[in-house]
């Protein structure tokens, strides 16, 4: 069960384009708005237990969002992707 797992921060850049879903409700469960960015676009953080919690989320709203940290997440997202179009 993901809760009785030790949690992690996992911080995501969030483009302008999609900036205003993000900032009107809590697309991550317990995001917090750290930055918002010049360009209007936004700086997360989210405290989860797996990465299956944040992954999916990512992939749905790419891509206009990019794992900052960790950065193995969002190598493992790439890597997925490639895989999936053959590269």
């Amino acid at each position: 069960m993901w809760s009785d797992e030790q949690k992690f921060e996992v911080v995501i850049k969030v483009t302008n384009v999609v900036a205003e879903y993000f900032q009107r409700r809590d697309l991550i469960v317990g995001q917090v708005i750290e930055k918002e960015l010049i360009d209007g676009g936004l700086i997360i953080s989210s405290k989860v237990s797996h990465k299956n919690e944040i992954l999916p989320v990512v992939q749905y709203w790419l891509p206009h969002l990019r794992i900052i940290s960790p950065e193995n997440l969002q190598q493992e997202l790439e890597a997925k992707m490639k895989k999936y179009l053959g590269i």
